[in-house]
């Protein structure tokens, strides 16, 4: 299970701000939104490569924020 409280994440001028979202172990989730959405640095962040300014990533139960 993937678990998101309030991220935000700063990149240069634009700003992710307060994403929450729950996905649940053998659940398929599909991201969608226009160009500059934020899409990709939530995906980015979800993987490790970006740092949130704020908010928790806890996967299967363990906090991986940082």
């Amino acid at each position: 299970m993937i678990s998101v409280r309030n991220l935000s994440a700063r990149l240069g001028d634009f700003l992710l701000k307060e994403v929450t979202l729950d996905i649940r172990e053998g659940e398929y989730f599909v991201i969608l939104g226009p160009t500059g959405a934020g899409k990709t640095v939530l995906v980015e962040c979800l993987a490790g490569l970006h740092r949130p300014s704020s908010g928790e990533i806890w996967i299967g139960g363990r906090n991986v924020t940082s």
